[in-house]
């Protein structure tokens, strides 16, 4: 094996950031242990178990746009360095900017191998003003000189092909899902001083970032009337972000307190998961939703957003990846996907589930026999195969 690392923004929060925690767990039990290089020193996850770390910043925080941007320059040279002084033959990087930051090294002239985690699909970045065109910029500057792109989802690897026409330097590893653990987690009674289920209540649950790209304000207006029709359903938000703030004055302006839960982070989110009814999703872009799958070896029937990339990948497997609904809602095979920005068509979707508790109860078992195609060792195996 060669002397390798992993490079990736910090380990705070985030589906990116627990798979490659998860990934440094499985790669220990066979005796591999690469080097983990963080941009930032924050974490969310426990790390105390991970031998070797190295930061780039070990202070205060900086949300800058344009120091960020700068600070990429600094860091490619400072992982150069840490190439050297490491013998490091090969990095790994995951998420953009430490994507960037692997790829700018060597075009500084680092030695090492650069294989880079794509999470995003690229398009995202065309409606985020400036931010977004600086990402563009450095995407088709950038990945010509990567040794190797994998993406997370087959719609982002085919956005790639048909951008760079790298085809032999691409290739698709879905994120890789512990499901014995994730089942384990789930059946764990509940320590949530906040919040207690109640037995005559049915629950819909969201869980991700509370951020502007992952819709949960217009999720939550659309869900008021909703709740109110079917007295029996509340809704849980598992998660943080920086609109939090602005989702808890809105509910509580709408007197919605009692049926809306915000419960924050949570360690063990699959307890909560599991005792609810219905996952909705109403994000305008995704990499490959974690959210989807822990959904689907909890139990829970899945209403989600067709947006790229990711939902229909899992959820329609049978259909064309890149292709999206234009309206409405369809009822798929493991299943139901929305048109985006139709909120609407997500009350319709699951007002359709609480409606038909038979089809509900049919999705939730042919979507626990999907998740076995993301199992840990499958994907596990194939990083550890490219790492070699």
């Amino acid at each position: 094996m060669r002397k390798s690392a992993i490079l990736i923004n910090s380990i705070h929060g985030g589906g990116a950031e627990r798979i490659v925690i998860e990934l440094l767990d499985q790669f220990k039990k066979v005796g591999f242990t690469p080097l983990l290089i963080c941009i930032d020193k924050e974490s969310s996850y426990d790390i105390s178990h991970v031998e070797n770390i190295v930061y780039f910043n070990k202070g205060r925080l900086t949300k800058n746009p344009v120091i960020k941007f700068l600070l990429i320059f600094i860091y490619a040279f400072r992982l150069k360095k840490i190439v050297k002084k490491h013998h490091l033959s090969l990095i790994q990087s995951h998420l953009s900017r430490s994507n960037y930051i692997n790829l700018l090294s060597k075009v500084f002239g680092s030695s090492h191998s650069v294989q880079i985690v794509n999470h995003t699909a690229i398009s995202s970045y065309r409606n985020k003003g400036v931010l977004g065109r600086i990402n563009l910029f450095l995407i088709k500057r950038l990945y010509r000189f990567a040794d190797l792109i994998i993406s997370i989802a087959k719609a982002m690897n085919d956005e790639i092909n048909s951008m760079f026409r790298l085809k032999n330097q691409c290739m698709v590893i879905n994120n890789p899902f512990d499901i014995n653990h994730i089942e384990t987690l789930s059946k764990e009674v509940i320590d949530n001083e906040n919040f207690s289920f109640q037995k005559d209540k049915k629950y819909i649950v969201f869980m991700g970032r509370l951020v502007v790209e992952k819709r949960v304000l217009n999720l939550i207006e659309a869900t008021f009337d909703l709740l109110n029709r079917h007295n029996q359903y509340e809704m849980l938000i598992i998660g943080e972000g920086d609109q939090k703030d602005q989702l808890e004055k809105r509910i509580k302006e709408k007197n919605m307190s009692q049926r809306i839960h915000l419960l924050g982070w949570q360690d063990n989110p699959f307890s909560i998961m599991s005792r609810c009814d219905i996952f909705v999703s109403a994000s305008e872009n995704e990499g490959f939703p974690n959210a989807i799958i822990e959904s689907m070896i909890c139990g829970v029937a899945i209403v989600h957003t067709d947006c790229l990339t990711g939902p229909r990948e899992i959820l329609a497997p049978d259909t064309d990846c890149n292709k999206v609904l234009q309206e409405g809602f369809r009822i798929e095979q493991f299943g139901l996907l929305t048109a985006l920005y139709d909120d609407k068509a997500l009350i319709d979707a699951m007002e359709f589930l609480i409606n038909n508790e038979n089809k509900r109860k049919e999705l939730i078992l042919s979507a626990r026999k999907r998740v076995d195609d993301f199992n840990f060792e499958k994907n596990v195996n194939k990083y550890l195969k490219i790492m070699e």
